[in-house]
């Protein structure tokens, strides 16, 4: 990430962006938590053999609660998360790229809350709203691809320091691979649930570890920060160690 000011960003600037970043923490544990309780008072349901959508699809008996807490408020914290780490003043044009791909990740997840997929969500009964619901879960998934790879790319340009840029880059390559397994097994498979569940827990971690770097370059920017209003000249110092792109 390159510094894009002249000056020191006024200190209430970087106060929301840091507060917005316990996002990357709440939506995961949120959705988690709802997945976990719902799965556990519904009779036969399955973590293993079963997507997390089956909780929400139409019919099932506490849809509204799995749409609303584990796909629409998932999605917009990760879509508001986003928005914060764009107000940061250190970030460059690869991690720009990086954001508005997860943007549209958190987007389009929240999307699957508001279309329900057909009972069993393989695809076999393609109504409009399932053929949404599999789109946007589809594309969200390869949009959170695309956001851990250009937060990771500059590990590849040139040699960095930087640990949150070299670990996105981990996360990226394990998320294809997920992805990719999701795509052999295919949609019946026994264990699509569990390949699912991993694919999400790497996107998690993810999340986790781009939330602690967020308020991180936070804090250390508002230590720089001039005062309300941002009346104090001089570059932004301090920021902590960034994207080099």
């Amino acid at each position: 990430m390159r510094h894009a000011q002249n000056g020191p960003p006024d200190r209430r600037s970087l106060s929301w962006p840091r507060r917005l970043a316990l996002l990357a923490y709440i939506g995961p544990l949120v959705a988690a938590t709802t997945t976990i309780v719902l799965a556990a008072l519904q009779p036969g349901y399955s973590h293993i053999g079963q997507f997390i959508s089956e909780l929400g699809a139409v019919g099932a008996p506490w849809r509204l609660i799995q749409n609303l807490f584990g796909h629409v408020f998932f999605g917009l914290s990760i879509a508001l998360f986003a928005l914060a780490a764009w107000r940061l003043p250190s970030r460059g044009r690869l991690t720009r790229v990086g954001l508005g791909f997860l943007v549209l990740s958190g987007a389009l997840l929240a999307l699957t809350g508001v279309f329900s997929c057909e009972p069993g969500c393989t695809g076999s009964r393609l109504s409009p709203n399932e053929l949404i619901h599999s789109l946007a879960a589809l594309f969200g998934f390869y949009a959170a691809i695309l956001a851990m790879l250009f937060v990771g790319l500059p590990a590849l340009r040139r040699q960095t320091r930087n640990r949150y840029v070299l670990a996105s880059l981990g996360f990226a390559v394990l998320a294809v691979f997920f992805q990719n397994l999701t795509r052999r097994l295919g949609f019946d498979s026994p264990y699509r649930g569990l390949v699912q569940r991993l694919f999400l827990l790497n996107y998690t971690m993810w999340l986790f570890v781009m939330g602690g770097y967020v308020r991180r370059l936070g804090i250390r920017g508002r230590r720089s920060a001039g005062p309300p209003g941002g009346a104090s000249p001089g570059p932004v110092e301090g920021a902590g160690p960034a994207s080099p792109a």
